[in-house]
């Protein structure tokens, strides 16, 4: 519509739309006689107001009149309309807004009925804009407008667009929703907490996991977790509220109850305490974050627990063990590797490896450290200094380690001594060298020479050479020599005797060595002539033929040098070689010089050929077909025992150790006369009765063979030794970790003992005169005894029983007792005792090595089922370096030897092999407890000696007992009062933590007429001994729970009570009045279970002395 107005109803109207707004002007040019409002000039008067009110007001509103809501608004509404203004302006409603007709039908009706509308945020889809639509969010609010006579001839509507603000708050909302999801899905732990009380308003999953899943939101911290109020996190808390500044903490300790009741669930957390400070800077809450370190913590622990297990295990290992921090610093080094490098046993591990190592290995080696964490295991080897200064090659398999979280954390590795294995196959890779050059020689001086060279290189000498021999001027002739750079040669001519007397050795065919010219006799007064032509350590090898000495191989070095039998053997077999090498030779230049003389040069290879078989150190050997010795050579004397006379026409077999005579096989009638063994190890019997291992070569030749052997004897002696040490190892960890387990826990069985024993020796006087139940307790009372009898083994099994060692002769004692061993094992046993003179004494617990003694004795009866012969042997016995390499468990030393031998069925290897563990036993079920054995094994071994079982089956069984030798004279051994228990009326305070075990004793003691004062712990005892009442013996229990030591309490007694008797009762002793298993000077123990009248005559004896040395 266009306004058809004229000037002067616009000028009428311009009183109510008077301002300067848009929508007013066009209001007023607006043609309103279309719409059923009629002409502007006709509007009443609550109109005219109403839209004049609208006009003027800020606030987006909107009038709709009658009831089609023809729309009259102002600028305000105009922005809402957008696109659609001033489209809109004096439309109806409903047509106007179709996309919400319905909507405003609703407002018209409730409105024009008298009725008001408000909505808040109140979401629509509006096409305001080019017809696209959008979402929009409003507050509206609606209002009837009265007229003169109040009825509703329309609405008012303020409409206020909030769309941005409905955005902001729901993306501001979004965030919150995922910044509380992020939390809640958060690996650590997260809570936030409210106010001075500490109130929950957020925890997520993982924090509620920690604590169980209890409901702690809109609760105070000590309500929902009234655990942690003792532990300090609330102080923490409101210290971090009032300072403003976090808290961070690294692997707290937390006990957390459990919903179902049980023991509280301990944790360790990594966490940090933030505190929420608002814009004006008060803290409003603590942000909680952090992380359960529990499984860390504990795997960190295990890790230490595995190293501390592993020193232990490692420390005293054969090979050389070792660790290393990240640096590749040594942390730990076993006995093994200090002994190499010649460090202590308190020296500190970080030995500084890199200043020993061979300059061309080192790059590799620190290189190598610096990789290994992102290696596999690694093997190498290397050379290294040891605690002489010389270089040694070392095989080192090494491997990372890492903790829980994979950190690096070093190296664990394993050090080998290969010198020596490396130097045999240098050498045997030189010999092959050697022997190929030796082909391609003619000359018998280059020869020597080449033989020279490669022993210089390869023993790593100054200078080596070979030659000829004038034995009757005493000269050598030299031509020529081979030198390291700064050393002269000797190629010429020398006297022997300038440089010593060694010449005599060398015509008597022996290789002389010498170490240090200074220091040998044979050299000492030529030293310096030596040590001026660099030979201060020389060795000379003689090659001798049938008129003597005739040439030398020798290697001279221009320091002291200690030579290694392997080595001698080595330049032996050079010089072997290089004989037979250049022998050859010049054999076939000879024959080529005199072809004319065959028969001559013939005899000459024969003697050549006889020089080599005589001299050969390997044994050369012809048989015929038959397989019977046609021939042989001097070795076989030397490897052997027979001289050639001796073995010439016997079976080869003959010589054979009889598990392989069968073995081998002689046969001409087999095809083609096969050899049944080339590169064969067999043994054979020398002369002397023992069996050599030699390494056979076989080969044929027409009808007979040729065999050529090699003594390897000392190899497989090594090898074998080596594998029984391995063996003896793995027992002895295998019988220390049993002795671990059972010694520890058989103390727990005394104090329950105690208990029983107590009260049914109280019981027997209330049922004095009753037969049957009297029975019952004597019955009790025996199986008490072997419960006791049982601990007892198992603490002396595990090395946990307090000796009592005195200065004995083994030999009287053992009479003292034989007439006890004849009651133990019957008389269908004989015995026998065989003592050496002048025996040693030997310090040792008397009652212990009865027991063992009588354990043996029981063992024996039962293997020899009663009837046979029962032998104790006594000798001193020195164990030297050899033997403890046959037997390592023995050290060296002087020992006190009891060998007990039956003549019972013996024993299977896999049976004695099991003999001393802790109940195992071959005996039927309920003949006994398998802890006799045991038993001894346990108390030799406390002693500082060792046991040893000898057994074969059929042949009986040996079992020898080393204890070690006392230099102290013999002590007089008390004898045992026997005679009736007696009480007295003295004061005696008994210091018990156990109520059961004070209870029993007490009685006991009141029922002895002593006057008895009781206390619960050493704190509580101490306090009735400074009340001063009069006391005449403390009797305490050495392990009790308190600060205050039972040791330091019966110390502090005797101090203030210098007349007062102290007696210790313990089931298990610690190290306060124990050490080394032994009681300390001037201490007295009764053990548990005691009976009544071990306690009364211990009491009384005790009390007659009162002369006890100060408790430590």
């Amino acid at each position: 519509m266009t306004s058809s107005v004229d000037g002067r109803a616009a000028a009428a109207l311009a009183g109510f739309l008077a301002g300067d707004g848009e929508t007013a002007r066009l209001t007023a040019e607006f043609d309103w006689s279309g719409t059923s409002v009629g002409p502007i000039e006709n509007w009443p008067r609550h109109m005219r107001s109403t839209v004049g009110l609208m006009m003027r007001s800020p606030v987006p509103m909107v009038t709709l009149w009658g009831e089609d809501g023809v729309m009259i608004y102002n600028d305000g509404y105009a922005a809402i309309c957008g696109g659609r203004h001033p489209e809109v302006l004096g439309a109806k409603v409903r047509e106007a807004w179709p996309e919400v007709a319905d909507f405003n039908e609703h407002v018209m009706k409730t409105c024009l009925a008298g009725g008001t509308l408000a909505y808040r945020d109140q979401e629509m889809i509006l096409f305001r804009n080019k017809g696209m639509p959008e979402q929009v969010w409003l507050d509206l609010d609606y209002s009837p407008i009265p007229d003169e006579d109040g009825k509703p001839v329309g609405v008012i509507a303020i409409v206020v667009e909030t769309t941005p603000k409905v955005r902001a708050e729901r993306l501001l909302r979004g965030q919150k929703d995922r910044l509380r999801q992020m939390f809640e899905q958060a690996p650590g732990f997260v809570a936030t907490l409210f106010g001075p009380d500490h109130v929950f308003d957020m925890a997520n999953n993982a924090y509620r996991s920690l604590i169980d899943n209890r409901d702690v939101i809109g609760k105070p911290l000590r309500e929902a977790l009234p655990e942690v109020v003792d532990q300090g996190f609330i102080e923490l808390l409101d210290r971090v509220r009032t300072s403003r500044q976090p808290y961070l903490g690294r692997g707290v300790r937390v006990l957390l109850n459990r919903r179902d009741g049980g023991p509280p669930d301990e944790r360790f957390l990594d966490f940090i305490y933030q505190p929420v400070v608002d814009d004006d800077g008060v803290t409003s809450g603590i942000f909680v974050q952090g992380h359960d370190v529990t499984e860390q913590r504990l795997a960190e622990e295990a890790l230490r627990d595995s190293e501390t297990r592993f020193r232990l295990v490692a420390q005293d290992a054969p090979v050389m063990l070792w660790m290393t921090d990240p640096a590749g610093r040594p942390t730990f080094l076993n006995a093994a590797i200090r002994k190499f490098w010649g460090l202590g046993p308190d020296d500190p591990p970080d030995f500084d490896w890199e200043s020993h190592m061979h300059p061309d290995d080192l790059a590799r080696v620190r290189a190598r450290v610096r990789e290994v964490p992102d290696l596999e295991p690694t093997l190498s080897e290397w050379r290294i200094r040891d605690s002489q200064g010389r270089y040694r090659i070392l095989q080192s398999r090494a491997q990372p380690r890492y903790d829980s979280n994979g950190e690096f954390l070093g190296l664990i590795g394993v050090n080998v001594d290969v010198t020596e294995v490396r130097a045999q196959e240098i050498r045997r890779a030189a010999l092959i060298e050697l022997t190929d050059r030796f082909r391609l020689l003619e000359d018998p001086a280059e020869i020597a020479f080449a033989a020279a060279e490669m022993l210089a290189r390869v023993m790593n000498v100054s200078r080596a050479g070979y030659g000829t021999i004038d034995s009757e001027k005493e000269t050598i002739t030299i031509d020529k020599d081979w030198n390291a750079p700064g050393i002269k040669s000797l190629a010429g001519t020398l006297q022997f005797r300038d440089y010593g007397s060694y010449i005599e050795d060398l015509k008597r065919g022996e290789t002389v060595y010498v170490g240090d010219a200074y220091l040998d006799p044979r050299t000492a007064a030529n030293a310096d002539a030596l040590k001026a032509i660099s030979a201060q350590s020389f060795v000379n090898m003689p090659v001798t033929e049938r008129e003597g000495l005739v040439a030398l191989l020798y290697l001279n070095h221009e320091d002291a040098r200690a030579w290694t039998a392997d080595e001698i053997d080595f330049i032996r077999d050079v010089a072997e070689r290089t004989r037979a090498a250049s022998e050859r030779r010049r054999a076939e230049q000879e024959l080529k010089q005199f072809a004319q003389s065959l028969e001559q040069q013939v005899v000459e290879r024969t003697a050549e050929l006889d020089r080599v078989w005589r001299n050969s150190r390997d044994l050369l050997v012809v048989l015929n077909e038959d397989g019977l010795i046609r021939s042989v050579n001097p070795a076989w004397t030397a490897a052997l025992g027979y001289s050639p006379r001796e073995v010439l026409g016997e079976s080869f077999r003959s010589f054979l150790s009889e598990p392989e005579e069968s073995a081998v096989q002689f046969s001409l009638n087999d095809e083609g006369l096969k050899p049944y063994f080339i590169d064969q190890v067999i043994r054979f019997r020398h002369k002397d009765g023992s069996v050599r291992a030699i390494d056979w070569r076989i080969t044929m030749e027409g009808h007979l063979l040729f065999a050529y052997g090699r003594d390897v004897t000392a190899e497989h002696e090594q090898a074998a030794a080596l594998e029984q040490a391995e063996q003896q190892l793995r027992q002895a960890q295998k019988m220390e970790a049993i002795g671990q387990l059972t010694g520890g826990i058989a103390h727990d069985f005394n104090n329950l003992l105690q208990v029983i024993s107590g009260s049914l020796q109280l019981l027997t006087r209330e049922v004095a005169g009753n037969a049957r139940a009297s029975q019952h307790i004597e019955r009790a009372l025996a199986g008490v005894g072997r419960g006791s009898k049982l601990a007892t083994q198992l603490l002396a099994f595990g090395r946990r029983q307090a000796l009592e060692p005195k200065v004995i002769n083994v030999g009287r004692f053992i009479d003292s007792i034989e007439e006890l061993l004849h009651r133990t094992i019957g008389e269908a046993i004989e015995i026998r005792t065989i003592r050496a003179a002048d025996l040693w004494n030997t310090l040792v617990d008397p009652s212990q090595i009865e027991n063992a003694i009588l354990n043996l004795a029981i063992n024996a009866r039962d293997a020899m089922n009663g009837v046979g012969k029962l032998t104790s042997e006594i000798a001193n016995s020195i164990i030297d370096a050899s033997h403890v390499s046959r037997d390592p468990d023995l050290a060296p030393g002087q020992y006190v030897v009891i060998a007990v031998t039956d003549t019972g069925s013996g024993m299977p290897p896999e049976i004695m092999a099991r003999a001393f563990e802790p109940f195992f036993s071959t005996k039927p079920v309920g003949k006994g407890s398998g802890l006799g054995l045991s038993m001894v094994y346990g108390f030799v071994k406390q002693s500082g000696g060792h046991v040893k079982i000898y057994s074969e089956l059929g042949e009986g069984t040996t079992v020898r007992i080393y204890l070690p030798r006392s230099s102290a004279p013999e002590e007089r051994l008390a004898e045992q009062d026997m005679g009736p228990i007696s009480g007295g009326n003295e004061t005696i305070l008994v210091a018990e933590d156990d109520d059961e075990v004070r209870a029993t004793v007490v009685a006991m003691l009141g029922e002895l007429g002593y006057t008895v004062l009781k206390a619960r712990d050493a704190e509580s005892a101490w306090t009735v001994i400074e009340s001063g009442i009069p006391i005449d013996l403390l009797f305490t229990d050495v392990v009790m729970p308190g600060s205050l030591r039972s040791a330091d309490l019966a110390r502090m007694a005797k101090e203030r009570l210098p007349n007062l008797a102290v007696l210790f009762t313990s089931g298990y002793t610690e190290n306060s009045i124990v050490h080394d298993g032994r009681l300390d000077a001037g201490v007295e123990l009764l053990s548990k279970p005691y009976s009544r009248e071990a306690l009364a005559r211990r009491i009384r004896q005790v009390l007659a002395t009162r002369r006890q040395e100060p408790i430590a």
